[in-house]
């Protein structure tokens, strides 16, 4: 890494932070979700975290 160069925040976000995030908005995982949108940090997330998100997202009760 340059001088110059900014570094690069990673951050690795529980699937109830992200799923929270997906269903209201103007709350602090939402705010998190935005942050992500606009470059602000990296997001960091594993196979097995993405089959849960998978996984959670198919529950009856999050079907709108």
């Amino acid at each position: 890494m340059r001088l110059s160069e900014k570094p690069v925040l990673r951050l690795v976000l529980d699937t109830n932070i992200l799923i929270s995030a997906l269903l209201r908005k103007n709350t602090p995982p939402y705010l998190l979700y935005q942050a992500w949108r606009e470059n602000q940090f990296e997001l960091v997330t594993s196979p097995e975290q993405l089959e849960e998100l998978q996984r959670v997202m198919a529950y009856p009760k999050l079907q709108r």
